[in-house]
């Protein structure tokens, strides 16, 4: 599978040795000299945002647009010479990367292909809605299996977009080796947290420890896993490893673990290959997933209505850096500007798109017809098929244009993160930050005093301070809280930086889980 990917650069001779825990002092000097990059690279996005933000404030429409014009060539400028700057950490980070991957499949091999299949195991049933929300809860008790060092069963496969259908085996390559067994057996009720798990109802007869059990059912996760916690499957040397090299860790090892459990069958492999062929990913192209129809209205759903617009903005943006990049690089030749698009508003296709003729849209316009017309349509084996295409397809695209408040833009943007490096910057969100709306998805530190204001909401920190970022604001603020005080509020990015620091405890969030006695 040829994927197109950003011009190539020349990679620099710097090496890291691949014991983190034992790194020498020249070898954190490469560590620490990327973290300080990747820090210049956000504040360079952050201040473009609070600059955007402000303009955009002035009177005078033409005015506004002919400085941002000017000023957004500037930007680019500047990005594609961070890029240039991060790319003396290229090789390093490439052998980190390959040890993770390499860790990380070694581990599911021999967990999930053992010699002897009594061992013990770990199983789940697929929880009843879409099919990216099912597959991120599998993704979850995958990591917990893991964690506790048991072969992960599913038992029962069946989602919202399935219709009755056994997912998992109609389209996706077996989870084990092993062969299916009888699993209904007598439950006893259980909590986890990230420790471990015990026993909720305590009695004399069963032990409190879930580890003297050889077979788990999982029934329900009741917690999220939030960005700035390390996931339960992932060892502290491998955490560590993940974060040095890569600039969403938490994306990466769901990534890894959504991509074992979507490895296509034959028949769905030979689908997507045929979609690939038509779509040609060896040129430059960039995805797009507008998500509308029931996501608007459901209970308990955060997304809201974004004109089609809103993201052909960063389209436009991302074939305009790409340009000048290229030209940096002595090209002449123009960019045939193409978007695959993913869209359940068949109104999309119809009507919008034609405001935008100097680019070519490729995708399935046939699932938005079928998507938006019914749910027993889009729930159909024919509908089922055409998200995994989306999902595989806005994956292999160069950048990537969504709203985080859906599953499958997550489920794109994490499989993403399996094809390179480091492809965390490689996507942009209209609404939500990638993590769970509302929770802490990613922790930094204070470098800056910060003085609360309550008329502002603004909230107060001191240098040194940990400081959870709940949600971007997208105008060169975020909203989060400080860990040292409590309190929640807004306050600039420029006021906080990533370290690579996480927290290994997720206190009070539980897993609810059911103990057979096997």
């Amino acid at each position: 599978m040829k994927i197109h990917r950003d011009p190539p650069r020349h990679v620099r001779n710097t090496k890291l040795s691949s014991n983190q825990d034992d790194t020498g002092d020249d070898q954190q000097v490469l560590v620490d000299r990327f973290f300080a990059a990747r820090r210049v690279k956000t504040g360079i996005v952050e201040l473009w945002r609070a600059i955007q933000s402000e303009i955009l404030n002035f009177s005078g429409g033409t005015k506004k647009a002919k400085v941002l014009g000017k000023l957004k060539e500037r930007y680019n400028a500047l990005l594609i010479d961070m890029d240039e700057l991060l790319s003396f950490d290229d090789q390093w980070r490439s052998e980190l990367a390959k040890q993770a991957t390499n860790e990380v499949a070694e581990t599911i091999s021999r967990l999930q292909n053992p010699e002897d299949c009594n061992g013990s195991r770990l199983s789940s049933g697929m929880i009843e809605c879409g099919f990216g929300c099912a597959m991120h809860s599998l993704v979850g008790r995958f990591d917990h299996a893991i964690a506790q060092n048991r072969r992960f069963i599913i038992n029962g496969s069946q989602s919202d977009y399935s219709n009755g259908l056994d997912v998992i085996k109609e389209n996706f390559k077996p989870i084990s080796s092993c062969p299916k067994e009888n699993t209904d057996l007598v439950y006893v009720n259980s909590v986890c947290d990230m420790e471990g798990c015990d026993l909720l109802n305590k009695t004399k007869e069963h032990s409190s420890n879930i580890r003297d059990y050889k077979y788990v059912h999982v029934s329900e996760i009741t917690s999220f896993h939030m960005g700035a916690f390390k996931p339960l499957g992932a060892s502290k040397q491998l955490w560590t490893k993940i974060v040095n090299f890569h600039g969403n860790p938490t994306a990466w090892w769901k990534g890894q673990l959504l991509r074992y459990i979507m490895r296509p069958n034959e028949a769905i492999e030979r689908m997507l290959e045929e979609e690939r062929a038509q779509i040609d990913f060896g040129e430059p192209i960039v995805g797009v997933h507008v998500r509308r129809t029931d996501k608007l209205f459901l209970p308990g759903e955060n997304a809201k209505f974004h004109y089609f617009r809103e993201y052909m903005k960063h389209v436009d943006d991302w074939y305009d850096r790409y340009e000048l990049q290229m030209r940096k690089l002595g090209a002449k030749h123009n960019i045939h500007r193409r978007v695959y698009l993913a869209t359940d508003d068949v109104f999309v296709w119809e009507k919008e798109v034609k405001s935008y003729s100097s680019y070519t849209f490729l995708g399935t316009r046939e699932f938005s017809i079928t998507a938006g017309s019914s749910r027993s349509s889009r729930t159909s084996e024919n509908g089922l098929r055409s998200i995994i295409t989306d999902i595989t397809m806005l994956s292999n695209c160069n950048f990537l244009v969504c709203t985080f408040t859906s599953e499958v833009c997550n489920a794109a943007y994490e499989l993403k993160q399996t094809y390179s490096v480091d492809a965390s910057d490689d996507a942009v969100s209209l609404d939500s930050m990638y993590g769970v709306v509302g929770l802490p998805n990613k922790l930094l530190k204070a470098v800056y005093d910060h003085t609360e204001d309550k008329a502002t909401s603004n909230m107060e920190f001191k240098p040194g301070d940990d400081v959870f970022i709940l949600k971007n604001l997208w105008n060169g603020t975020y909203d989060g809280w400080n860990g040292r005080t409590g309190n929640a509020g807004i306050f600039p990015s420029y006021k906080v930086q990533y370290e690579g620091k996480y927290c290994s405890k997720q206190t009070k969030l539980f897993r609810k889980t059911f103990i057979t006695v096997d």
